[in-house]
């Protein structure tokens, strides 16, 4: 299956740091995320030296995923 994840809500370093990141780091996530889009706040998360953006930053060029923000 594959999936692109929208994040929108606050909550959303606690999903990404807890569950999304590591699971993919692993290679056990379930699901093709082709892409991942930060709104906001969220966006924050793609700034050189945030550490789950460099964490995904590393993923995106393993597998190809696209990441975007808007603010």
């Amino acid at each position: 299956m594959k999936v692109a994840y929208i994040f929108s809500t606050p909550l959303s370093h606690y999903i990404l740091s807890k569950m999304i990141v590591p699971q993919l780091e692993a290679g056990r996530h379930g699901a093709d995320v082709k892409g991942m889009f930060f709104l906001w706040d969220n966006a924050l998360f793609l700034v050189k030296g945030n550490d789950i953006g460099e964490k995904l930053n590393k993923i995106s060029e393993k597998n190809g995923m696209i990441l975007m923000a808007c603010d």
